[in-house]
């Protein structure tokens, strides 16, 4: 296994870059870029399903009226699910 250069990997993650594409860049598990992120004390750059649309949204310089109608229409549809389930 070749040497890692930790102010690469520094440099990769405060680009954005995740601990599974840091470990391959440098040809390693992820799990050695997690334990190294975890020793020095910083969260994961991960792109979850409801971070990846709001990212979207505020990249593309939308409004922050778009946020409230994006989480708004998350809330009506939760409503009606379990609406519909309190009537079954």
């Amino acid at each position: 296994m070749k040497e890692i250069d930790w102010e690469s990997v520094k440099n990769l993650y405060d680009a954005g870059q995740t601990d599974r594409s840091i470990g391959q860049r440098f040809q390693c598990g992820y799990r050695k870029i997690y334990k190294w992120r975890h020793k020095n004390g910083l969260p994961a750059n991960h792109i979850g399903k409801k971070r990846l649309v709001t990212g979207v949204l505020v990249g593309a310089g939308a409004a922050v009226a778009a946020i409230a109608i994006y989480k708004e229409v998350k809330k009506r549809s939760r409503d009606k699910k379990e609406k519909l389930e309190t009537n079954e």
